[in-house]
């Protein structure tokens, strides 16, 4: 994984299992990861690249309010969260 910085790449995960969770990361920023395996003859070649951006999901999302309508269409408004 990748610091966020798309810079220096660590170790997240050391094992025989297919997946990880990964942890303390920052929302907002994108994160960078690549796979890859090790075996007696040593280390192969890495996966391509994958970004996910690291986020919370929103609070406080309101209904979306009916403000005008037609017998074709609708207008809403809504806030904010």
């Amino acid at each position: 994984m990748d610091d966020g910085l798309g810079v220096n790449f660590n170790k997240v995960y050391n094992g025989t299992l297919t997946f990880a969770e990964i942890t303390d990361l920052t929302p907002g920023i994108k994160y960078t990861f690549f796979v890859t395996a090790t075996n007696h003859n040593g280390e192969g070649l890495g996966s391509d690249l994958v970004s996910y951006r690291a986020c919370a999901a929103p609070s406080s999302v309101l209904a979306p309010e009916l403000v005008l309508s037609t017998s074709t269409t609708a207008l809403l408004k809504w806030r904010l969260p």
